[in-house]
């Protein structure tokens, strides 16, 4: 007697279980729709889609929040308004034309964030087609690249300062040569006994006068070299050894100085670049003070506030010049800026910012243009020790 089982046909269906046991739930998969939405929000880009006429009719959720609009009814009567200023009519005309000839759209421009910063970003959108070739809408994207616009700067910046340290370096170092010559004949010439006085006087001069060319060749170099050595030195003293450099310039242009030293204790610094520093602080008032003016320079002992108190030293230097315009002083350390005219080199203050950094310390200014009260304010921090490293 046989007594294999039956065959059970379709005992492995493709989905749920074999005969007689609960059937698996049939499945919903998402439309396109929603695959495209679901991708759209998690992407790092804001997606946005058009009609074939280029009006928006879809935007992410991160779009809004960036923006601040509140629909997408405002979007797309909108967006041109929060593009910066300049470049709003260009992208603009970028948008019609990529519409009108149906081709690939992309534009880099500044967009308004909700809080009001402006921020780089890339704009790329192109055409959907349907069967027959027709433009049927557009999708495209918007990506942040503000960090690598900013990197992009800071490259360009610092490819321009190594250009401008070389090139100081080389000119100086053709100049001190036949600079070290003409100072030697000079002093030959000056221990002749037969010179007249009024000679005499003029041979003065011309070495006082390449005394000052040697001290520019010099600031130069440091551009390309900074200098190593690091000792205490009374701060009073580098400072004042500046202000013998500008004595004549001080009293050419009438300017009061006002020196207030309040402490002999010293800093354990490098003198050549503090030097350095102050020459620039000291150039940049008497440069902002033309009919004259007060100058005023305080050293004294303080604390920074930086949540350990940090002891150290404050010095001021404060002229009564023509000041700082508001639209100008947040940028007022970077380098190749300046308020001057086109013969400046616009790296004094970076040079000074960098010098301090360098001790450990720090720099601010305040400044005021056209009230009666004008002029400028810098003040300097250093800590006991800033040059330990």
């Amino acid at each position: 007697m046989d007594v294999r089982p039956a065959k059970v046909e379709n005992s492995r269906p493709l989905f749920g279980w074999s005969s007689g046991l609960p059937q698996e739930p049939s499945r919903s998969f998402p439309s396109e729709e929603d695959k495209f939405r679901t991708l759209a929000e998690n992407l790092p880009q804001m997606i946005f889609t058009c009609d074939a006429s280029g009006r928006k009719n879809y935007c992410c959720q991160r779009y809004l929040d960036y923006t601040g609009f509140a629909s997408l009814e405002e979007v797309d009567r909108s967006w041109l308004k929060i593009i910066h200023p300049d470049e709003s009519a260009a992208v603009a005309a970028l948008w019609r034309e990529a519409v009108e000839t149906t081709t690939t759209y992309m534009a880099q421009y500044r967009m308004r964030r909700y809080d009001g910063v402006f921020r780089h970003h890339l704009a790329r959108a192109v055409p959907t087609l349907n069967a027959e070739g027709g433009v049927t809408g557009w999708v495209g994207t918007i990506t942040d690249i503000n960090e690598e616009k900013s990197n992009e700067a800071l490259l360009r910046r610092t490819e321009k300062l190594a250009a401008a340290g070389r090139m100081a370096s080389s000119l100086a170092h053709e100049i001190n040569n036949p600079l070290s010559s003409v100072t030697n004949a000079l002093f030959l010439a000056l221990q002749d006994p037969a010179l007249s006085d009024a000679t005499r006087q003029y041979l003065k001069l011309a070495d006082r006068e390449l005394a000052r060319v040697a001290r520019v060749t010099s600031h130069s170099l440091r551009f390309h070299q900074q200098s190593s050595d690091a000792q205490s030195v009374c701060l009073s003293e580098i400072i004042d050894s500046v202000l013998a450099v500008y004595h004549g310039r001080i009293q050419a242009l009438s300017i009061y100085l006002d020196r207030q030293y309040r402490t002999n204790e010293k800093l354990y610094c490098r003198v050549d670049d503090l030097r350095q520093a102050f020459s620039h602080l000291l150039s940049n008032a008497l440069d902002a003070m033309p009919q004259g003016g007060r100058l005023q320079i305080r050293v004294r002992l303080a604390h920074r506030w930086d949540g350990e108190g940090t002891s150290g030293f404050r010095v001021i230097v404060a002229d009564t010049g023509l000041g700082i315009s508001p639209d100008f002083l947040p940028r007022a350390f970077e380098a190749f800026t300046s308020t001057k005219d086109a013969t400046a080199t616009g790296l004094g203050l970076w040079v000074v910012d960098g010098i301090v950094r360098r001790h450990k310390g720090s720099v601010s200014v305040r400044s005021r243009t056209g009230t009666p009260h004008h002029g400028t304010v810098i003040s300097l921090f250093f800590p006991f020790l800033g040059a330990t490293d």
